[in-house]
Formats: C-alpha cells, structure tokens, sequence
C-alpha cells in the first residue's frame, strides 16, 4: 500500500546519483560527496525533534542494511568511499521517527566501519551469510529478515516494509538465531515483546514521513495483511544544480542529455518540517527508447517539473518513480483526489491536526495515463533512436556496395 500523497511517506534513494554522474567524473563526485556530508549534519542536527509522536513509532524495530559493495558499478572504486555518508543519512533520517533500530552488515570490514560511525543503534547484528559466484554477500537482506522472522514469529507482528516483504515469509536456509555474532551494544535493555511493528530499509535512501498515526492506522486495520511501502523517489546529478559548471563539465553532459535539462525548476522543500503536496496522478506511459526510460533524451524526463529537493545540500529528484508513478504538486497540503470507485471520497482523520487528511478506503491509483513520446501504435511515428539506427545502417549499406562495386 502506498499514501494518496506522496510527501506523506516516501524515501529519496541516493545511490542513482553517484551511479549517473556520467564517467564518474571525480570533479562532479565530489559536488555530491560534500553535499551528502552536510545532509548527514543536517538531519543530525535534527534526529532529535520527531514531528510525529504517535506511540506506536516506539513500537517499531527499524531494520537497516549496511554493506560496503556497490552493485550498479563495482569497476568504479569511488562508487565505495561515498557509501558511508550515505548510510548515516539514511540512518539518521530513520532514527528521528523511529529510535529503535538494528543495523545488519555480513563482513568484519562492514561492521568496524558501522562501530566508527558510532551511531546509537541499538544493536549491530553481523550475519553468516554465503558468498555469491563473485565472492559478495547479496544474500544478506534476506537473511536478515528471516532473522527478524526466526525471533518475532512468537509475536504478533505487522510489516511496514520498503522492499514488499510481508510477515511468516518462507526463507530458504533461514539462518538461526545461534548463527548471529552480536557485535556492539549501545546500553540500552530491550526485548522481542516490545515491538509490534518493523520497517526495512537497504542502506542509501533517507525517510521522509508525515502522517505517521494514520500510516499506522492503516497497518492495523490490516490485521497484519498491509504491507505500507513509501513512494521511493530517484536522485539524480542534474547538471542545472552544479555551481558553475565549466565548459568541460558542460561538454560531459552532452553524453548524459536526460541531466542537462535547462527548462527544469527546482522546488526547495524544508528538511525539517516541509510544506506542500504532491497527488498521486496516475501513471507515465513511455515509448521504448532502448534504456532506462528516465534516459530517453526526446523525452523521458525532457518535460517533466517540478524537481524536488530536500534543503539547499540535498539531491535532486524528479516528481515521479523509476515505475513512472506521477504526481501533481502543490506548494501548500491538499486533501488530494481519490479515485470515482472510493466509497469515502475525503474522508476526514484528525489523529493529526497538522496533517488531517487520510484516506480509509484502499483504492487504486489514479486512472490517469500521461503518454511520453511517440505513440508506437502509430507506424508514421517511431522512436527517434531507430530511426536513427535505421538511417545509420541504410548509410553503413550504401557504403558496402560502393566498395563492392
């Protein structure tokens, strides 16, 4: 399940920025390692002051992955120094709604440098996890979660969740508990009995939540059948948000057209407490253009706006989802519209005076389909890189019969 609004739970996933600075150019890098070092400062300056204070937070275990290996670009080692300050960002983000968290690394190296950080988790749980054909321990989200599972099946718990894993999940080879090294422990005393909730979390994406009280709501009238999972937005290194660039950096991005976007504008939202609304609006229906579709230079995010972006240090999302989720946005909070099918059309919540609008129903997304670039229905209009592949071949086969004549 996902909020009507957007801005009510969603997460800012981090490692697309680094893994999109096009050739990992040091100098572009680094723009981003020192601005996602001031975001760790800034939500520590601010870990403390929870907006929300729902009680059933306290309730809540939050599960955090820490691992040093970067998938999307293992050749580029500059991808691995960034990946420190991107976990204290998420942790730190998590911590100021929820205090109780346990962070899981699989390797001695991944458990000293979480101990350096010297976060105030609760605990610090290293796994015995089997290595993959490329000698990496991929395995260690899922057993993680069997562990959770293997000490919470007694209880009765309910799953607030960021990767859709739901409660009593069949695990193959779940690990036992007797399997775990406890590796650091902050002081505090707690038990399995405490909590009723968990949130799992990989480690590169900061949480933002408002709502908390009917999030939860949501959870319990469930009955431990509702899995809430936030909208997981994806950051990106536009160039417009450089300062400065230079010619070179300029040149560098004509490899990268989908993050030059000079018609972009840039919404800076409040870290601490921010405003607005962003609806969901349906759905982006895009034409194949032969990658990712965030990439199609002709269109792809060629149009849309605004971006978002979370104090002046922050990173730069686009309003919508790597699963072309689109929404609408306001600069001030709305009460956002509810498909024709919803029995409630705006069903008043005042757990929260602040934030008092929440839907009861479960409803689908909004019918709404927004077409990104040409229609392939039509034959007249095919997508702008085959015809160019066509063109180029055409030129490729005249050229063969020149020679062969």
């Amino acid at each position: 399940m996902l909020t009507r609004d957007y801005f009510d739970l969603l997460v800012e996933h981090l490692s697309t920025t680094s893994n999109q600075i096009p050739h990992s150019n040091k100098e572009v890098f680094q723009v981003y390692y020192d601005r996602i070092v001031n975001v760790v400062n800034q939500l520590k300056a601010i870990a403390y002051d929870n907006p929300q204070s729902d009680p059933r937070l306290k309730q809540t275990l939050a599960i955090l992955i820490y691992s040093s290996i970067t998938f999307s670009r293992p050749q580029a080692n500059v991808q691995a120094s960034i990946r420190d300050p991107f976990f204290q960002a998420t942790f730190w983000s998590v911590y100021r709604y929820i205090p109780n968290i346990i962070v899981f690394v699989a390797t001695d190296s991944d458990r000293l440098d979480v101990e350096r950080m010297q976060l105030p988790a609760i605990e610090v749980k290293q796994l015995n996890v089997p290595r993959d054909h490329k000698n990496r321990t991929v395995a260690l989200p899922r057993y993680s979660l069997a562990w959770i599972d293997a000490n919470l099946r007694s209880g009765s718990v309910d799953i607030l969740d960021k990767e859709g894993s739901g409660k009593n999940n069949n695990f193959e080879s779940d690990p036992s508990p007797n399997s775990v090294t406890m590796s650091s422990n902050q002081g505090s005393t707690w038990t399995w009995g405490q909590f009723k909730y968990v949130f799992f979390s990989e480690g590169d994406q900061i949480l933002h939540m408002r709502q908390s009280s009917g999030i939860y709501d949501m959870v319990d009238h469930g009955q431990g059948k509702v899995v809430v999972v936030p909208h997981r937005m994806q950051t990106l290194p536009l160039m417009q948000t450089l300062p400065d660039p230079s010619p070179q950096l300029e040149k560098l991005y004509t490899s990268a057209p989908s993050l030059n976007l000079p018609n972009s504008t840039i919404v800076q939202l409040d870290m601490k407490e921010f405003k607005g609304s962003c609806c969901d609006s349906g759905r982006y229906e895009v034409t194949d253009c032969g990658r990712w579709w965030y990439q199609c230079g002709e269109w792809g995010l060629k149009d849309i706006n605004p971006w978002i972006q979370f104090g002046s240090d922050g990173y730069t999302s686009p309003i919508t989802t790597a699963h072309k989720g689109k929404c609408t946005y306001s600069p001030e909070i709305q009460v956002c519209t509810l498909p024709k099918g919803c029995r409630h059309p705006v069903p008043p919540k005042a757990s929260d005076p602040k934030y008092p609008f929440i839907g009861t129903d479960v409803c689908e997304e909004m019918p709404i389909r927004v077409r990104l670039g040409p229609d392939p229905s039509l034959p007249q209009q095919r997508s702008v890189d085959t015809m160019k592949k066509k063109k180029a071949k055409r030129r490729d086969d005249a050229a063969s019969v020149r020679v062969l004549d």
